[in-house]
């Protein structure tokens, strides 16, 4: 049996997210602390199944799986803003290992959405399931708003420009602002690695920057493909 450390986000409307912190980008949500953790304990070997893909020599996990809740925080609003989980392992300083595997798995991330959504079609970019539901495009748009918007997180006075604002269609747009933050995390000097910014109210480290970067990457990705999935079932 396999024994991780969980840590829990609880949101305004009940739904909990609940991750893995030592293995970033492995997550479950849940429309209870029950619910998201018994979808993580299915998503910690879906976790390691999705590195092999990517790397042959990671092993494969087999066997139950353990959750030993750590935190629980409760994400709060300021404003119109989303004030997200500052949990304690966000404030340890990366270390050069840290730093590299942050990188890949941002990396693998950016990777499955490119085999999902980089060559699709105007009509495939604009499907929308309803009328209520985001389509392709504005998902990978979404993305790439939210990628260049995390980056700068460490700055005293983000600048944060308006993606649709820039010129090309949205992957091209998003692999081009996708490949800066990597480049941004790769050329930060060993001292921002432990620096702790705060703006609106919430707290930001480079570790939990790369965190929210390849959760939020994955978690769309996924909701590209049950979007395209829809599509092809039509």
């Amino acid at each position: 049996m396999m024994t991780y450390d969980t840590y829990l986000e609880v949101f305004p409307d009940g739904r909990v997210l609940a991750q893995v912190l030592e293995l970033p980008g492995c997550f479950a949500y849940g429309a209870s602390e029950a619910e998201a953790l018994s979808n993580l304990r299915v998503a910690v070997p879906d976790y390691f199944r999705w590195l092999s893909m990517q790397d042959a020599d990671t092993p494969t996990m087999s066997g139950e799986v353990e959750l030993v809740v750590r935190e629980r925080v409760e994400v709060t609003m300021h404003g119109l803003h989303e004030v997200r989980a500052f949990f304690a392992p966000d404030a340890e300083p990366l270390t050069d290992d840290d730093l590299g595997w942050g990188l890949a798995l941002m990396g693998y991330s950016h990777d499955d959405l490119r085999r999902y959504a980089g060559n699709l079609d105007d009509a495939a970019l604009d499907f929308q399931p309803d009328p209520s539901s985001w389509s392709p495009r504005q998902i990978i748009d979404h993305l790439a708003q939210m990628e260049i918007w995390i980056a700068t997180r460490l700055d005293a006075h983000p600048h944060v420009p308006v993606v649709t604002e820039i010129a090309g269609p949205p992957f091209a747009r998003y692999d081009r602002i996708h490949e800066q933050a990597m480049h941004r995390y790769s050329a930060m000097p060993p001292e921002q690695r432990s620096v702790i910014t705060e703006h609106n109210t919430e707290r930001w480290s480079m570790r939990k920057m790369l965190r929210r970067s390849i959760v939020h990457e994955r978690e769309h990705t996924e909701q590209i493909s049950l979007v395209l999935a829809q599509r092809a079932g039509e």
